[in-house]
């Protein structure tokens, strides 16, 4: 079953330390994906920035079913 983090209600800063968490979580427990729901306000729009900044997030991508979220692929310790 795929991780899903969902961040609606959390401020700007609790949502970057949620994705934070998240990301992490996924590369070390060799998740292959995971889905950050996040909704179309400044968290979606500061989300590409933030998974830039880890070097094992290999891309991400808007959900195709559900532009409200992104799909995230890491490559994980394996």
């Amino acid at each position: 079953m795929m991780q899903t983090l969902d961040l609606h209600g959390l401020r700007f800063e609790e949502a970057h330390e949620a994705v934070t968490r998240f990301v992490d979580r996924l590369y070390y427990q060799e998740a292959e994906c995971g889905r950050i729901i996040h909704g179309f306000g400044v968290i979606a729009g500061a989300l590409p920035q933030w998974l830039a900044a880890y070097p094992f997030v290999t891309r991400w991508a808007r959900d195709l079913h559900n532009a409200g979220s992104t799909m995230v692929w890491v490559d994980a310790a394996r």
